[in-house]
Protein backbone atom coordinates (compact mmCIF):
# COMPACT_ATOMS: atom_id res chain seq x y z
CA UNK A 1 0.00 0.00 0.00
CA UNK A 2 1.22 3.55 -0.83
CA UNK A 3 4.31 2.22 -2.64
CA UNK A 4 6.79 4.68 -4.10
CA UNK A 5 10.45 4.62 -5.20
CA UNK A 6 12.63 3.08 -7.89
CA UNK A 7 13.56 -0.55 -8.61
CA UNK A 8 16.33 -1.81 -10.91
CA UNK A 9 17.43 -5.35 -11.71
CA UNK A 10 16.99 -8.50 -13.70
CA UNK A 11 14.93 -11.67 -13.41
CA UNK A 12 15.57 -15.19 -14.77
CA UNK A 13 12.37 -17.24 -14.80
CA UNK A 14 11.78 -20.89 -15.74
CA UNK A 15 8.25 -22.20 -15.53
CA UNK A 16 4.71 -21.66 -16.71
CA UNK A 17 3.28 -18.17 -16.93
CA UNK A 18 -0.28 -16.96 -17.30
CA UNK A 19 -2.20 -13.73 -16.89
CA UNK A 20 -5.26 -15.08 -15.11
CA UNK A 21 -6.09 -16.29 -11.58
CA UNK A 22 -3.48 -19.10 -11.82
CA UNK A 23 -0.58 -16.71 -12.41
CA UNK A 24 0.81 -16.66 -8.86
CA UNK A 25 0.40 -20.43 -8.45
CA UNK A 26 2.70 -20.85 -11.46
CA UNK A 27 5.22 -18.44 -9.92
CA UNK A 28 5.22 -20.52 -6.73
CA UNK A 29 6.15 -23.65 -8.70
CA UNK A 30 8.72 -21.95 -10.94
CA UNK A 31 12.50 -21.71 -10.77
CA UNK A 32 13.47 -18.07 -10.49
CA UNK A 33 16.51 -15.92 -9.76
CA UNK A 34 16.15 -12.17 -9.33
CA UNK A 35 18.62 -9.41 -8.52
CA UNK A 36 16.73 -6.28 -7.51
CA UNK A 37 17.93 -2.95 -6.18
CA UNK A 38 15.56 -0.49 -4.51
CA UNK A 39 16.24 3.23 -4.20
CA UNK A 40 14.31 5.74 -2.13
CA UNK A 41 11.56 3.19 -1.60
CA UNK A 42 8.68 3.71 0.81
CA UNK A 43 5.59 1.63 1.56
CA UNK A 44 3.02 0.49 4.13
CA UNK A 45 2.27 -3.19 4.62
CA UNK A 46 -1.40 -3.60 3.68
CA UNK A 47 -3.39 -1.49 6.16
CA UNK A 48 -0.69 -1.39 8.84
CA UNK A 49 0.08 2.18 9.97
CA UNK A 50 3.83 1.49 9.94
CA UNK A 51 5.81 3.33 7.28
CA UNK A 52 8.86 1.49 5.81
CA UNK A 53 11.61 3.55 4.15
CA UNK A 54 14.68 2.27 2.24
CA UNK A 55 17.23 4.74 0.90
CA UNK A 56 18.89 1.81 -0.88
CA UNK A 57 18.35 -1.96 -0.63
CA UNK A 58 19.65 -5.01 -2.52
CA UNK A 59 17.65 -8.25 -2.80
CA UNK A 60 18.72 -11.52 -4.40
CA UNK A 61 15.73 -13.82 -4.79
CA UNK A 62 16.25 -17.53 -5.43
CA UNK A 63 13.09 -19.62 -5.75
CA UNK A 64 11.03 -17.25 -3.59
CA UNK A 65 13.65 -16.90 -0.85
CA UNK A 66 14.82 -13.29 -0.56
CA UNK A 67 18.47 -13.03 0.49
CA UNK A 68 19.17 -9.59 1.88
CA UNK A 69 22.71 -8.37 2.44
CA UNK A 70 23.12 -5.82 5.25
CA UNK A 71 20.52 -3.18 4.43
CA UNK A 72 19.53 -0.17 6.50
CA UNK A 73 15.93 0.97 6.65
CA UNK A 74 13.58 2.98 8.81
CA UNK A 75 10.26 1.80 10.24
CA UNK A 76 8.56 4.91 11.60
CA UNK A 77 10.74 5.82 14.64
CA UNK A 78 13.04 2.76 14.51
CA UNK A 79 16.35 2.59 12.62
CA UNK A 80 17.12 -1.00 11.58
CA UNK A 81 19.72 -3.00 9.66
CA UNK A 82 18.86 -6.54 8.52
CA UNK A 83 21.15 -9.27 7.20
CA UNK A 84 19.46 -12.59 6.40
CA UNK A 85 16.65 -14.07 4.35
CA UNK A 86 12.89 -13.88 4.07
CA UNK A 87 10.98 -16.82 2.61
CA UNK A 88 7.58 -16.64 0.91
CA UNK A 89 7.13 -12.86 1.35
CA UNK A 90 6.04 -12.25 -2.24
CA UNK A 91 3.99 -15.46 -2.36
CA UNK A 92 2.21 -14.40 0.81
CA UNK A 93 1.44 -10.99 -0.67
CA UNK A 94 0.14 -12.73 -3.81
CA UNK A 95 -2.10 -14.94 -1.65
CA UNK A 96 -0.58 -18.33 -2.56
CA UNK A 97 1.36 -18.90 0.68
CA UNK A 98 -0.02 -18.76 4.21
CA UNK A 99 3.17 -17.93 6.07
CA UNK A 100 6.32 -15.79 5.96
CA UNK A 101 9.63 -17.03 7.43
CA UNK A 102 12.28 -14.54 8.60
CA UNK A 103 15.81 -15.64 9.55
CA UNK A 104 18.91 -13.58 10.20
CA UNK A 105 20.55 -10.82 12.15
CA UNK A 106 18.94 -7.50 13.07
CA UNK A 107 20.87 -4.52 14.36
CA UNK A 108 19.22 -1.32 15.54
CA UNK A 109 20.54 2.00 16.78
CA UNK A 110 17.07 2.88 18.03
CA UNK A 111 14.05 0.55 18.47
CA UNK A 112 10.53 1.43 19.57
CA UNK A 113 9.20 -2.12 20.01
CA UNK A 114 5.65 -1.14 20.96
CA UNK A 115 5.36 0.81 17.76
CA UNK A 116 6.83 -2.05 15.67
CA UNK A 117 4.13 -4.37 17.03
CA UNK A 118 1.65 -2.32 14.98
CA UNK A 119 2.73 -4.52 12.04
CA UNK A 120 0.14 -6.96 13.41
CA UNK A 121 -2.59 -4.34 13.01
CA UNK A 122 -3.61 -4.72 9.36
CA UNK A 123 -7.16 -3.51 9.69
CA UNK A 124 -8.55 -6.98 10.25
CA UNK A 125 -7.10 -8.51 7.08
CA UNK A 126 -4.82 -10.90 8.97
CA UNK A 127 -7.00 -11.25 12.03
CA UNK A 128 -7.55 -14.73 13.35
CA UNK A 129 -10.63 -14.78 15.58
CA UNK A 130 -9.32 -17.88 17.32
CA UNK A 131 -5.87 -16.61 18.36
CA UNK A 132 -4.41 -13.31 19.51
CA UNK A 133 -0.90 -14.11 18.26
CA UNK A 134 -0.38 -14.18 14.45
CA UNK A 135 -0.36 -17.46 12.55
CA UNK A 136 1.16 -16.02 9.35
CA UNK A 137 4.73 -15.38 10.55
CA UNK A 138 7.69 -17.40 11.88
CA UNK A 139 10.79 -15.56 13.11
CA UNK A 140 14.33 -16.61 14.05
CA UNK A 141 16.55 -13.59 14.69
CA UNK A 142 19.66 -12.59 16.56
CA UNK A 143 19.23 -8.98 17.56
CA UNK A 144 21.35 -6.19 18.93
CA UNK A 145 19.91 -2.79 19.83
CA UNK A 146 21.85 0.21 21.09
CA UNK A 147 18.66 1.77 22.42
CA UNK A 148 15.46 -0.21 23.01
CA UNK A 149 12.11 1.12 24.19
CA UNK A 150 8.81 -0.56 25.03
CA UNK A 151 6.32 1.89 26.51
CA UNK A 152 8.01 3.45 29.55
CA UNK A 153 10.68 0.72 29.69
CA UNK A 154 14.03 1.66 28.19
CA UNK A 155 17.33 -0.21 27.87
CA UNK A 156 20.60 -0.03 25.99
CA UNK A 157 23.15 -2.54 24.67
CA UNK A 158 20.39 -5.12 24.26
CA UNK A 159 21.32 -8.52 22.79
CA UNK A 160 19.00 -11.51 22.39
CA UNK A 161 17.99 -14.49 20.26
CA UNK A 162 14.35 -14.03 19.26
CA UNK A 163 12.20 -16.89 18.01
CA UNK A 164 8.49 -16.88 17.23
CA UNK A 165 6.77 -20.21 16.47
CA UNK A 166 3.35 -19.52 14.97
CA UNK A 167 2.15 -23.13 15.39
CA UNK A 168 2.73 -22.96 19.15
CA UNK A 169 1.94 -19.22 19.37
CA UNK A 170 5.15 -18.91 21.36
CA UNK A 171 7.58 -15.97 21.43
CA UNK A 172 10.92 -16.53 23.17
CA UNK A 173 13.90 -14.28 23.87
CA UNK A 174 16.93 -16.37 24.87
CA UNK A 175 20.44 -15.38 25.86
CA UNK A 176 19.06 -11.93 26.59
CA UNK A 177 21.20 -9.28 28.19
CA UNK A 178 20.87 -5.52 28.55
CA UNK A 179 21.63 -2.46 30.66
CA UNK A 180 18.46 -1.07 32.17
CA UNK A 181 16.89 0.39 35.34
CA UNK A 182 20.34 1.65 36.36
CA UNK A 183 21.67 -1.92 36.43
CA UNK A 184 22.10 -5.09 34.37
CA UNK A 185 19.55 -7.71 33.29
CA UNK A 186 20.19 -11.10 31.67
CA UNK A 187 18.25 -14.33 31.20
CA UNK A 188 15.33 -15.71 29.19
CA UNK A 189 11.78 -14.54 28.48
CA UNK A 190 8.87 -16.62 27.13
CA UNK A 191 5.56 -15.17 26.02
CA UNK A 192 2.88 -17.48 24.68
CA UNK A 193 -0.81 -18.07 24.17
CA UNK A 194 -2.42 -21.17 25.68
CA UNK A 195 -5.34 -23.23 24.34
CA UNK A 196 -7.95 -21.01 25.98
CA UNK A 197 -6.17 -17.94 24.52
CA UNK A 198 -4.75 -16.54 27.74
CA UNK A 199 -1.47 -14.67 27.21
CA UNK A 200 1.21 -15.93 29.59
CA UNK A 201 4.56 -14.28 30.30
CA UNK A 202 7.33 -16.24 32.02
CA UNK A 203 10.78 -14.87 32.72
CA UNK A 204 13.94 -16.29 34.26
CA UNK A 205 16.12 -13.23 34.81
CA UNK A 206 19.18 -12.23 36.77
CA UNK A 207 18.87 -8.65 38.01
CA UNK A 208 22.01 -6.85 39.12
CA UNK A 209 21.88 -3.53 40.95
CA UNK A 210 18.62 -2.40 39.35
CA UNK A 211 16.48 0.45 40.68
CA UNK A 212 13.37 -1.29 42.06
CA UNK A 213 11.39 1.94 42.32
CA UNK A 214 12.10 2.68 38.69
CA UNK A 215 11.04 -0.85 37.72
CA UNK A 216 7.63 -0.40 39.36
CA UNK A 217 7.26 2.98 37.66
CA UNK A 218 8.19 1.64 34.21
CA UNK A 219 5.87 -1.35 34.47
CA UNK A 220 3.01 0.58 36.13
CA UNK A 221 3.28 -1.35 39.42
CA UNK A 222 2.90 -4.62 37.46
CA UNK A 223 -0.88 -3.96 37.45
CA UNK A 224 -1.02 -4.39 41.24
CA UNK A 225 -2.92 -2.04 43.58
CA UNK A 226 -0.72 -2.97 46.52
CA UNK A 227 2.10 -5.38 47.40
Amino acid sequence: KNVSGEIFGNTHYKGRLSFDSTMFSHIKKSENICNWEFRNAEFNYKNSPLNFKFKQAAWKIVNNIINISPNSFIVSKSNLNFDGNVENLLLYIFGVSKKIYINGYLFSSNTDFKELMKILDTGGEEKNDEYVFPDWLDVNLKIKANNFKYGKFESNNLESEIKYDSKKHHLSARKTKMNSLNGNIDGEINYYENKIHDLILKANLNLTKIDISKAFENFENFNQDFI
